[in-house]
């Protein structure tokens, strides 16, 4: 489940000719000013990308931690086919300017 977590958000949505619309917009945000009003932004975008290619889970939960250049993301969620929560953490790196 992990891999198919990381696989959707890794993939930038035009990135894939066969499927276009498959994967997330995380890196459209790369160069935004990192704010709550972003962190909000990318909460949303990855809970979206997830409910519309990750049908196996739920109860999607999204948490940010800052380190120098990247901004940490937890994703927690609910696999539906064994009713178990687990987690993965994402790294988005950051650009300033």
């Amino acid at each position: 489940m992990r891999n198919s977590v990381f696989l959707i958000l890794s993939t930038h949505v035009q990135e894939r000719w066969m499927l276009p619309s498959f994967g997330s917009r995380l890196k459209d945000y790369v160069f935004e000013n990192q704010s709550v009003e972003t962190e909000e932004m990318i909460r949303r975008e990855i809970i979206a990308s997830l409910h519309t290619w990750e049908p196996r889970i739920t109860d999607i939960e999204v948490d940010f931690q800052r380190e120098d250049a990247v901004l940490l993301i937890t994703i927690s969620y609910l696999c539906t086919e064994h009713s178990k929560r687990d987690a993965l953490q994402y790294p988005l790196a950051l650009e300033s300017g």
